[in-house]
């Protein structure tokens, strides 16, 4: 789901208490969603109701044109999804369960296949791409669909959609780089259920998920990566997958992780700790060393010049020494006298 992240620290609060809301709306989707017409291509199907015509083409065209982003199940489609454009407030907060705020724009049901999405016609204050938004509930739809029946940690989940849609930008990095700094990034196994409730930490936690998932993307090859997912479809287990695959417990894996992310994503840390303060130090020394010798070569080079110039005048002057006269050619001597 999307709360659009840049707006507001309460998505990971409020995911916690949509996921369960979705369970239930798998059991009454049809009464949900009687009343709504029905556009469909290829596996894709939208929910709209008469209003909501053009949007809904529109989201039916970004659903048939999704794709995962590559690194990750690369070369898998998505399969069956529906969509649902909640045709007003009402109809939107009844399907959420009341517990998206005003400005929640979507969310994802994957055990059902099913996406909720606010009609844009009842959406304000809208910061992400409806675009992106769609491609980040369906990437939750895509992974599960990919990985059934296998149980997927929350951390997974999140951070997959997150990494999939491309949701990361400057000031996640710094964000990042602030909750290594303070240390608030959580053990796997307290985010494998749900997030915490705090702001600041079910923030952060959404930024540690994203992390995960970029180090799995970037430090295993696309085979080794697909052997993992499909020992983990197989025995349903991520630690055994680990295992089976990559010959790494969930705990080495955590700890290759954090390892990483602290270089990634240290440098604030870094800013204010003693070893950047002797590098900083030995680069003083070393600007001012350079600066001196330089300075030293140009006085001396110019006292050497003076010193010159003193020799060369005034009554210790050592006259220059004298070049012989030039003799002259002997043709010239013997000159051949004129004829009378």
């Amino acid at each position: 789901m999307v709360l659009l992240l840049k707006k507001c620290t309460w998505l990971a609060l409020l995911l916690g208490w949509l996921w369960p809301v979705g369970a239930a709306l798998a059991g009454t989707g049809s009464a949900a969603v009687g009343a709504y017409r029905e556009l469909r291509a290829g596996t894709a199907v939208v929910l709209y109701r008469d209003p909501d015509s053009a949007s809904a083409a529109q989201y039916l065209q970004w659903a048939v044109a999704f794709r995962p982003r590559d690194g990750i199940l690369t070369g898998w489609r998505l399969a069956e999804v529906t969509i649902c454009l909640a045709a007003d407030e009402n109809e939107f907060q009844r399907l959420s369960g009341g517990a998206l705020p005003e400005w929640g724009l979507a969310f994802a049901v994957p055990s059902s296949d099913l996406v909720i999405v606010r009609s844009p016609r009842i959406a304000t204050g809208v910061i992400e791409e409806p675009r992106v938004v769609l491609n980040h509930e369906l990437s939750h739809v895509f992974l599960d669909q990919a990985l059934r029946p296998a149980s997927i940690p929350r951390w997974f989940q999140e951070g997959y959609a997150l990494w999939s849609a491309e949701m990361w930008g400057l000031d996640d990095m710094f964000e990042t780089s602030v909750a290594l700094t303070v240390g608030s990034f959580l053990p796997f196994r307290e985010l494998t259920d749900g997030f915490p409730q705090p702001e600041a930490l079910a923030r952060r936690a959404y930024l540690q998920s994203y992390t995960v998932v970029d180090y799995l993307a970037t430090n295993w090859n696309e085979a080794q990566r697909d052997l993992l997912l499909q020992r983990w479809r197989e025995s349903g287990d991520l630690d055994t997958a680990l295992r089976l695959s990559l010959g790494l417990t969930l705990e080495r894996f955590e700890a290759g992780w954090r390892e990483w992310v602290g270089v990634r994503y240290g440098w604030l840390r870094l800013l204010g700790s003693a070893t950047l303060l002797w590098i900083v130090a030995a680069g003083l020394f070393l600007l001012v060393f350079v600066s001196r010798r330089r300075r030293y070569s140009s006085e001396l080079e110019k006292m050497k010049r003076i010193e010159s110039r003193y020799r060369l005048s005034g009554p210790w002057a050592v006259p220059p020494p004298q070049r012989p006269a030039r003799r002259p050619r002997r043709e010239e001597q013997d000159e051949p006298e004129a004829d009378e």
